[in-house]
């Protein structure tokens, strides 16, 4: 049985969720080795190939913007995708992006 579009949405912010989290508990030096660099690669979920891209941008407060995004190929082109993201702070605290700052960092 396959996945609605719903669905398969719902799994792949699960995934996101999971990244983000995950990427919350490494300290402030491996988040800024981020800045720059794009960690990730291909996932499937039901049958459906997506990309999964994980990239930092070192903000003007000293802090950094940290975003996981999930693309699913289209036709002609990235045509979805679902992003999270946080900031990381050298104190060790982190704060959820909100929708503003996520089209801040070219959402």
């Amino acid at each position: 049985m396959s996945l609605t579009k719903k669905e398969l949405w719902k799994a792949a912010g699960s995934r996101l969720d999971a990244a983000i989290e995950k990427l919350r508990r490494r300290p402030f030096t491996e988040l800024m080795a981020l800045v720059g660099q794009d960690e990730g690669g291909p996932i499937e979920i039901d049958g459906v190939k997506m990309y999964v891209s994980c990239w930092a941008k070192k903000e003007e407060d000293g802090s950094v913007g940290v975003i996981v995004e999930a693309r699913r190929m289209r036709f002609f082109g990235w045509s979805q995708v679902r992003v999270r993201g946080f900031f990381a702070f050298p104190d060790g605290g982190t704060k959820d992006m909100q929708e503003k700052d996520l089209w801040a960092h070219g959402y």
